[in-house]
Order: C-alpha cells, then structure tokens, then sequence
C-alpha cells in the first residue's frame, strides 16, 4: 500500500531563532536556485536526532534520514514551478501532486510527503518555521520516511520525504 501525507502550506514565519550550536557555510545563491544538501541533511538530522516538541506532541529521537537525488529533482520541479507561476500549493499547475512528481522523476515510492514555504532567505530560517509547524514538524519527524530531498528556487520552497518500495526477493 503507497501512503501520501500532505502538510498544510507554511507562511512565512519570521521565527529568529536558530541551533545556535550548529555552524553552516555561508549561502552563495548565484541564479534563482540553491543546492541545499550538504546543510540541509545536517539540520534536518539534527533535529531528528535530539526528538523534538511538534505542537503538543512529543517527537522521539528518530532515525537520520538519507538524501536522494531523484527526491531533490522532484522537489527542484515544484519549487520552480511554484515560483515561476505564483502557484503556492502541493498541487502542481500541471496538476501534479508529490506522487506523481516522484514517479516522474523516476523514484518507486510505499510512502511520500512533502512540506512548502515561500518567502524564507535561506534554508535555516524555513526549517526553523517548519520545525514550528506542528503538520511540517511531524513529517520531518516521522519514521514512515527514510529518504529525502529538496529544493529552492527564487523564494519557494519544497521539501519531500519518501520511503522507497521494498524490492520482491526473487
């Protein structure tokens, strides 16, 4: 059975706080894009290594997650299409949803979710917003998810999450 979860669309939040005991190297953003991996996996890891409140609840420590390629092409695709169309939404203006843009990017998924923002400068402040968004929160929390990627493009943000499907022993 594939799972789909979808988070409630995350404004901006001016948060101003940040792990002060995590260092990062300084952004450089040259066109509309950003690589977010390296610094990404090692906040989000951060997060799910120490557990964490999500709203009211609880979050355990947790597994780290893995990055993936194909999960940041997915996320890149939606980030820029949010962005070049003004479209701030999980559902894509080619009515895509994150399934379907994993299939497409060629990644065989059993469970996928995705969290948006738009309006953040840099990576660190919109994990921090998502981190305070209890629907976000939980998805970056949640050991239903193993893999992940993901994207910005000019002020749109796009984080997926995945569990592959297990491959049939022959």
């Amino acid at each position: 059975m594939r799972i789909i979860f979808v988070c409630f669309v995350l404004f901006v939040l001016n948060t101003g706080s940040k792990p002060s005991e995590l260092k990062f190297k300084d952004e450089k953003v040259g066109d509309m894009t950003e690589n977010l991996n390296p610094d990404m996996i090692d906040l989000v890891n951060y997060y799910r290594q120490r557990g964490c409140n999500c709203g009211n609840r609880y979050m355990p420590p947790v597994p780290p997650l893995i990055w993936d390629n194909k999960i940041e092409s997915a996320a890149m695709r939606h980030a820029k299409d949010m962005n070049l169309h003004t479209n701030y939404d999980h559902r894509g203006t080619d009515r895509s949803d994150p399934a379907r843009r994993l299939d497409q990017a060629g990644y065989e998924w059993s469970a996928v979710a995705e969290n948006i923002a738009w309006g953040y400068n840099d990576f660190k402040s919109v994990l921090v917003g998502w981190m305070k968004s209890p629907s976000h929160c939980k998805n970056i929390m949640s050991t239903k998810f193993t893999h992940f990627g993901a994207a910005r493009y000019g002020d749109c943000w796009v984080q997926d999450f995945a569990k592959p499907l297990k491959l049939k022993n022959n």
